[in-house]
């Protein structure tokens, strides 16, 4: 069953949900006020529910986001200024007045998603404004003379009906206050799951290659701080060659296709702990954990299933090869000149490509490692 914090809402069904329970709620209204006999707020109650209804139909089968703030600003009006009369008319007691205070949260909310900040602003002052306006004027009204029931037809409401009146208010208010509450949860989630999701791929794009999607050289940095406190690791600096060549003779597509061949080998091949990056251009970075003997034996591997790789270029077949430069990490505590020996990425990088440019200029297909010695 799907948890409700993972429901997207659409804005045309929270419109139809406005719609509907305000439609049930005048329509309670128009029973209530038909049963006491205050004939004139029963046909005010009687528009109302047609008003509604006409506008849920809209929302059902029109495209009522096209208009929906207008749509919205309608249904504030027509509640605050029911909320309005109803208090004029029958006084505080019955409760009506809290209506004009929950449509004021209700507006808010679905201004909020709707609305470019400035309109949601603008909009929601004047809301506030009329809100804030109409229950002072009832206040003021009533505070030196009788609702309107009693001033203009000579009646009292009785203690009965007024309390009906006011525990069907309260529930109400008390019913669209956390519905409405836990409709904005919901949209709020939402919101977070679909930033988060933006915040992924640009995290992913930040530290990834575009082209071939291995690690990038700034995100080695940042992976390199987890790798070195995890024990022994070896890195390997790779270049493609005579990737000019295949460049120039079938074009910078078929020299995308290798490099993204090459890619999937070194990226099928690395171990949960490794690091896979391309370096620039033709060049590539790994740093595999593990000992020298293991890290010399993967490297081979990874070497031997480049060599065997194929790129069809028309009715022609191509087939690379790569040179690797191979640096134990304990090999740089020969090295008393750097601070921290043992983690100075940047020097094994530099002894890994010094090794790599050895061995492009002795025979290519190879893998250089400390004593100069090669493994074909």
């Amino acid at each position: 069953m799907k948890n409700i914090l993972d429901i997207e809402l659409k804005s045309s069904f929270k419109y139809q949900v406005i719609f509907f329970i305000s439609a049930m709620m005048h329509s309670v209204f128009l029973v209530t006020f038909m049963l006491t006999q205050i004939y004139g707020l029963m046909t005010l109650n009687i528009i109302s529910v047609a008003f509604y209804l006409i506008a849920f139909a809209v929302g059902r089968w029109g495209d009522i986001e096209k208009h929906g703030v207008t749509w919205l600003s309608a249904c504030y009006a027509e509640i605050t200024g029911h909320a309005f009369i109803c208090t004029l008319w029958l006084g505080f007691e019955p409760c009506f007045y809290l209506y004009a205070i929950i449509v004021l949260m209700v507006a808010a909310y679905v201004l909020y998603l709707a609305c470019e900040k400035r309109q949601f602003l603008r909009m929601i002052m004047i809301f506030t404004v009329i809100t804030l306006a109409s229950v002072l004027f009832c206040l003021i009204y009533l505070h030196f003379g009788d609702p309107i029931i009693t001033t203009v037809f000579g009646k009292t409401l009785s203690q009965e009906h007024t309390g009906i009146m006011r525990a069907v208010n309260l529930l109400f208010n008390i019913i669209i206050t956390f519905f409405f509450s836990v409709m904005f949860i919901v949209e709020i989630q939402v919101l977070i799951r679909k930033l988060n999701t933006v915040n992924e791929k640009l995290n992913y794009t930040a530290m990834h290659d575009a082209l071939t999607g291995l690690y990038n050289r700034r995100s080695l940095y940042k992976m390199y701080d987890e790798v070195k406190d995890k024990g022994n690791f070896c890195v390997v600096m790779g270049d493609i060659d005579n990737f000019k060549k295949i460049n120039d003779t079938y074009g910078h597509g078929c020299g995308d296709e290798v490099l993204r061949g090459v890619s999937s080998v070194m990226n099928d091949m690395a171990e949960k702990n490794d690091i896979a990056c391309r370096w620039g251009g033709e060049e590539f970075l790994l740093v595999i954990t593990g000992s020298k003997e293991n890290g010399l034996a993967r490297l081979n591997e990874i070497r031997k299933k480049i060599l065997a790789l194929e790129f069809a270029h028309g009715d022609r077949k191509i087939n690379v090869t790569m040179t690797f430069g191979f640096v134990d990490c304990l090999e740089i505590l020969e090295h008393t000149e750097f601070i921290d020996p043992s983690m100075n990425i940047d020097a094994l990088v530099q002894m890994a490509d010094t090794r790599l440019y050895y061995g492009k200029e002795n025979g290519k297909n190879v893998i250089i490692d400390k004593n100069v010695e090669t493994v074909k």
